[in-house]
């Protein structure tokens, strides 16, 4: 029997054939994967399929088929490739886990897999809870990314895995939507069943079949259990996508800010450097350099005394504009510096300028 692809709907109609009446007795279930293994900063998501098939006598085989597998290196995440070693070690993890699960041979095909897609199910959705950890510690690392003491780069580190991690959440609520779209495929195997909790779901449904109920099948509660896990698991996926966003957006934000900021700061400093610059230059070429230079009188030293001023101010401006933090000790001793030295310059010049 060929079994179907869940995520992608071509092949899937395309290339699945539902059992014949002759080997009815195979039951069909996919349940979503969603799996965060690992341990903080070396931690591995995986998103993918399980496929339960219960054949006569509980023979039981579950196949593992991984779609997405991310890393996790310093609370940044990499997609790995489908051909990487990284895929094959997280199929064969999840395998392990399979492992541990418990088959009774005394209940029927049906039951079995009913049972087994509603465990695999809500420990998909359980894991949810791992990845929301990992937005949270995401979400701190971007309060200090926009720290004033912060480099850009730390910023962008943090933006780059909330995509990433929004790519996850988007990924593994794709999963879950078409398992509930699907009925777990249930409609491979027992097409009544399938039909009939349509009309459950959603009783607009144009159909012959009655609604399910718990005599419609022996398992139908635990389908319905399992089916119920997948729609959690959607909505908290969802609600998480949409808090990714969120934080992207007051990312995009706070980035476009401090662009603002320092470009304000940069104009302030570039009229702080025109009117320290720019008044001793005009007042040098209203009186003559050869007027005021040398310094050897009273007058000429009054009248130097624009150059002094415009220096004073512009020294002033730049530290009323300094920023706060450790930034602004650098800033105020640059923009001192600078306008000590033009200073300087310029009175030296004054001073030992011939007659």
């Amino acid at each position: 029997m060929t079994t179907p692809d869940p995520l992608n709907p071509t092949v899937r109609f395309a290339s699945f054939v539902a059992p014949t009446t002759e080997d009815r007795s195979t039951v069909l279930r996919i349940a979503p994967l969603l799996q965060v293994i690992g341990k903080p900063d070396e931690r591995t998501v995986v998103t993918g399929t399980i496929r339960i098939v219960v054949a006569h006598g509980a023979n039981v085989s579950l196949t593992v088929d991984v779609a997405n597998v991310w890393v996790e290196v310093a609370h940044s995440f990499a997609a790995l490739e489908p051909e990487s070693d990284g895929y094959a070690k997280a199929r064969e993890v999840i395998r392990a886990s399979l492992k541990r699960i418990a088959v009774d041979s005394a209940e029927d095909e049906h039951t079995i897999a009913a049972r087994l897609a509603k465990d695999i199910a809500e420990s998909s959705r359980n894991s949810v809870a791992a990845v929301r950890e990992l937005r949270y510690e995401l979400e701190n690392l971007l309060s200090q990314a926009n720290a004033p003491k912060t480099r850009g780069a730390d910023q962008i580190s943090v933006v780059s895995s909330l995509l990433q991690l929004n790519v996850i959440t988007s990924r593994a609520a794709d999963v879950a939507r078409e398992s509930v779209r699907e009925g777990l495929w249930l409609w491979a195997c027992d097409d009544d069943a399938y039909q009939s909790y349509r009309r459950l779901q959603d009783a607009t449904i144009i159909n012959e079949y009655e609604p399910a109920t718990a005599q419609t099948r022996t398992w139908m509660r635990r389908h319905d259990a399992a089916i119920r896990q997948c729609l959690d698991m959607r909505k908290q996926l969802d609600a998480e996508s949409t808090t990714v966003q969120s934080l992207l957006a007051a990312a995009s934000s706070v980035s476009s800010s401090r662009e603002a900021d320092a470009q304000s700061r940069f104009n302030t400093l570039a009229a702080a450097a025109s009117l320290g610059l720019g008044l001793p230059a005009l007042v040098l070429a209203l009186y003559s350099a050869d007027r005021l230079v040398p310094l050897i009188s009273v007058q000429r030293w009054i009248a130097f005394a624009p150059v002094v001023v415009g220096l004073l101010l512009a020294a002033v401006l730049a530290i009323a504009s300094a920023p706060r933090g450790k930034a602004r000790v650098l800033w105020l001793l640059g923009a001192t510096g600078i306008l000590v030295i033009v200073g300087t310059l310029l009175l030296v010049a004054g001073t030992l300028a011939p007659s």
